[in-house]
């Protein structure tokens, strides 16, 4: 499917030079979520052209410094043909339009999907494997909340980020230690009670958050498959609450401790319900992991 167009402004004129950007687009009953996955340039003539597929809607923005498209154009491409041609035209207007650029500091090279909500639409601008720079082009000024994302979708980052400048730039700093696990059980069998072995890495934990007060910690708690399912879930679940009432005794914000339970629901080998495994490879299964997430809310 081709989309051709026209950029132009309220007086008719053409507009050359102008970033005419495609967003996969995808809207429920609460939230529309919009991924840029395709741009060009409007040539001397303002005309453009780009090839997309038809398994998907989109939306076409224009962007140029100190032009701003009237209205944001749809395209439900499902319900197009595989050689039709559809065409878009850009009416911009003179106004101002915004940018957001960021860099993410990391010690290594992982990819990250990074978030942008705006609460007053309800929609999110999503950027995909993102390594070490990004940048948001938005139609208005406001309030919105920027996240970064790891690929087990895990929040590393979040905060709220105040466009006001035509530019506006953000920095953030990765953790280098990301999801880290327990070098020790931490838990008697079929309990919720801490063992003293695992005390000194609980105490690194306090230590390191005391020292941070902009991060936050999230723990699961992980069971292998040996046993009833359900039972699995709430043991699982009671031990998160038992670290963190550790945490909070030793003087941690409960605000900042996220806890999950998830039993035998992540298992790291083939030891599932009914196969048989050595004792080692279940206790693989049987792990605490915890992951320090960055946040300057406070």
């Amino acid at each position: 499917m081709a989309v051709h167009g026209v950029v132009y402004s309220h007086k008719s004129k053409i507009i050359d030079n102008v970033e005419v950007v495609v967003y996969s687009f995808v809207k429920n009953e609460n939230m529309t979520v919009l991924t840029p996955i395709s741009s060009t340039l409007s040539d001397e003539n303002g005309k453009f052209e780009l090839q997309l597929e038809n398994h998907s809607n989109y939306q076409i923005k224009c962007f140029k410094e100190g032009w701003k498209m009237e209205n944001n154009a749809i395209i439900l491409a499902k319900e197009a043909h595989g050689t039709q041609k559809i065409k878009i035209n850009c009416q911009l207007k003179k106004a101002d339009n915004y940018e957001l650029l960021g860099e993410l500091h990391q010690d290594k090279k992982d990819k990250f999907r990074i978030e942008l909500f705006d609460a007053a639409t309800n929609t999110v601008i999503t950027l995909k494997d993102k390594v070490f720079d990004f940048k948001f082009q938005l139609d208005k000024q406001g309030g919105y909340i920027l996240k970064v994302i790891n690929e087990q979708d895990h929040i590393l980052y979040m905060n709220r980020i105040d466009i006001k400048q035509t530019v506006s730039k953000t920095i953030i700093d990765l953790p280098s230690d990301q999801k880290k696990r327990f070098p020790i059980y931490p838990f008697t069998v079929n309990t919720s009670n801490i063992n003293e072995e695992a005390h000194t890495e609980l105490n690194l934990i306090v230590k390191r958050m005391k020292e941070k007060e902009n991060i936050d910690i999230k723990i699961e708690c992980h069971t292998d498959s040996r046993g009833d399912d359900d039972f699995n879930l709430k043991i699982s679940q009671e031990q998160a609450k038992s670290i963190k009432n550790y945490l909070i005794l030793q003087g941690v914000s409960s605000e900042r401790i996220i806890i999950e339970g998830f039993g035998e629901n992540f298992l790291l080998n083939e030891c599932k319900n009914n196969v048989k495994c050595s004792n080692l490879k279940h206790l693989e299964n049987r792990r605490v992991e915890y992951l320090f997430l960055v946040s300057s809310t406070r």
